[in-house]
């Protein structure tokens, strides 16, 4: 082992720009890390060098290699190491450094604590965490933390006490104080008791003063923290939220409603309210007015335009985060609690002035539609009025977000919605020529899920301007349009069945251009063209004029697919084409089977 001088020049030139001297202090190093006497020299350092610099680094290298050596130390060495760790605790002044060590400690209480071999740490860490040092109590708070993941049946006796603690710090006026008692609650849950359950009522109480003073204070990094902790309380088993809920939501709404704060501060403020709702609803619908403000809260942040300095790469928009958590209530509650604050909200928004509340109103309608299908059903009459003016709307966001409604309602309104089919379709013909590229892929989506069900009589009239326009779409498209053109040619020659023939020999050359298409960008595309042309195929028969020269360049080309491209949607889509063919064939496509 190197001598002291040298070994403190050792670490000192691990942290060297130069980069021959760090290489050849960070090699000697590693040597020296295969003995046990490496520990000594490291406790050593992390009390004498003068540099927090080093002591840190000390620090580091010993709770990466002192797991590795403790059996091999004697008594004596492994007791002076504890005492030298819960000393440079109490006595480090630089925080990084502290920080470090408490990474130590935790390592070693991880070796020793279990079999009764480190007796005054829990005392040493209940005095820091009560400490009028706001450095001491973070540091015993975080070693709590970090003890209750590793080693949590050891301390769980410990854990009303332990809360206590927590509840008393929670307020403390250190940022990082409340921080580090926010950071031993999630890993206490598990091991919380029905005999703790009023200790851990006493810390929620603490909490919610502290989150009102972060609002004021608009302090962003701590509510989130806060919120994010009171999801892992919400999934506990014990009634722990159960007195302050209503107080918990209301802030949650007041953090999600303020439009000063970030879009992932206020996201992380719903994900209580979701996850209650999807977990324990009949606690949340306890509270029917508060619901019905939740609601129109969230009708309301559905209003709010994109942020200027928005990035879809990093998180989602305020009203986007709205609808997903309105999205979350329709599908959890019962319709009574969402769907008349909804409506009123509808009314009102569909003919305001402001493009973005009348955007907001279509998206109410879409996101409701699954989870309050039968409440809307009976309201039909009144809101596809509103939603086929907003496809005409002079706004091509209204316009699109109108027709993702449509589609929505064609999937969860059925079959009341396609008694309107005189009234939609018209209205979406307008929409496959609009010039904004977003509407027209929305327009095709909500044909796509308009059509399916159709009869074949209902749709017959339509079938030449049908055809027209998506021909356009798929020539003149981009590729997202083009592949939901291509999906709602599926379904209108499923719904058309042998009403689809006239029109074979136009559509048939397009498929085929997009099933053998190279381009990444248009694998989905290549995917619902063979969709297509194997619906086509099942619905007019191998025996078709024109369907019949074409079947053998299909299979060729979905077969090609195969060699060609490793993705699993293409094979999907090319067998259920080949499962079409075969029942077109019948036993003809026996000579295919060997490929």
């Amino acid at each position: 082992m190197a001598s002291s001088g040298d070994f403190e020049a050792l670490l000192t030139g691990c942290l060297s720009i130069d980069n021959q001297v760090r290489k050849h202090a960070e090699d000697t190093i590693k040597q020296l890390s295969a003995k046990p006497e490496v520990i000594p020299e490291l406790l050593q350092r992390v009390q004498t060098a003068a540099n927090p610099q080093v002591r840190q680094l000390a620090a580091v290298l010993l709770r990466k290699w002192i797991a590795r050596h403790w059996s091999k130390l004697s008594p004596e060495v492994k007791s002076g190491a504890q005492q030298v760790l819960l000393e440079r605790i109490a006595n480090e002044q630089e925080h990084s450094v502290r920080r470090a060590m408490a990474d130590v400690v935790a390592s070693v209480a991880h070796l020793t604590l279990p079999q009764g071999q480190w007796p005054g740490l829990l005392e040493f860490l209940h005095q820091c965490s009560r400490a009028d040092s706001a450095e001491h109590r973070e540091v015993g708070l975080l070693l709590f933390a970090a003890l209750f993941e590793t080693i949590g049946d050891t301390l769980q006796p410990h854990a009303a006490s332990i809360l206590q603690a927590v509840a008393a710090s929670i307020s403390h006026p250190s940022d990082l104080v409340q921080t580090a008692a926010l950071s031993v609650i999630e890993p206490l849950l598990p091991y919380m008791t029905d005999a703790q359950v009023p200790a851990f009522h006493a810390l929620l109480g603490a909490l919610l003063p502290c989150a009102q003073a972060a609002l004021v204070a608009q302090n962003e990094d701590l509510l989130g923290h806060m919120c994010q902790v009171l999801v892992e309380v919400a999934e506990c088993p014990a009634p722990l939220l159960q007195p302050c809920l209503q107080q918990v939501l209301e802030m949650c709404m007041t953090i999600a409603t303020n439009k000063h704060f970030e879009s992932n501060t206020r996201e992380q403020a719903l994900q209580l309210l979701q996850w209650m709702a999807k977990f324990k609803p009949k606690q949340l619908t306890r509270h029917k007015l508060l619901m019905c403000a939740i609601v129109e809260a969230l009708c309301e942040m559905c209003c709010e335009p994109t942020p200027p300095d928005y990035d879809d790469a990093q998180e989602l928009p305020p009203q986007k985060v709205a609808a997903q958590a309105l999205d979350v209530l329709a599908l959890s509650l019962n319709s009574q609690h969402v769907v008349p604050a909804c409506w009123q909200f509808v009314q009102a928004a569909a003919s305001s002035p402001d493009m973005h509340r009348r955007a907001a109103a279509m998206m109410v309608c879409a996101v409701s539609a699954e989870g309050c299908s039968e409440a809307l059903r009976k309201r039909l009459p009144q809101v596809l009025p509103l939603l086929l003016t907003a496809l005409q709307d002079p706004e091509g966001d209204v316009r699109g977000v109108a027709a993702f409604a449509l589609g929505q309602f064609s999937e969860y309104l059925q079959p009341e919605i396609l008694e309107h089919y005189t009234e939609v379709m018209p209205g979406v013909f307008r929409l496959l020529g609009d010039p904004n590229h977003d509407v027209q892929e929305r327009a095709c989506y909500a044909l796509d899920a308009f059509c399916e069900n159709l009869e074949p009589s209902e749709i017959l009239p339509y079938m030449p301007q049908l055809v027209e326009q998506l021909l356009l779409v798929l020539q003149n498209g981009k590729p997202g349009v083009q592949e939901m053109a291509l999906s709602a040619v599926s379904s209108i020659a499923s719904a058309a069945q042998q009403a689809f023939q006239p029109h074979t020999a136009v559509m048939l050359p397009v498929l085929h251009h997009f099933m053998q298409h190279p381009g990444k960008e248009y694998l989905d595309c290549r995917c619902r063209a063979i969709e297509s042309a194997g619906i086509i195929v099942g619905a007019l028969g191998a025996e078709d004029p024109v369907i019949s020269p074409h079947i053998n360049g299909m299979m060729e080309v979905a077969l090609q697919g195969f060699s060609l491209t490793d993705s699993p949607d293409l094979r999907d889509h090319s067998h259920a084409m080949f499962a079409h063919i075969a029942k077109a064939l019948g036993e003809r496509f026996a000579g295919w089977l060997p490929r």
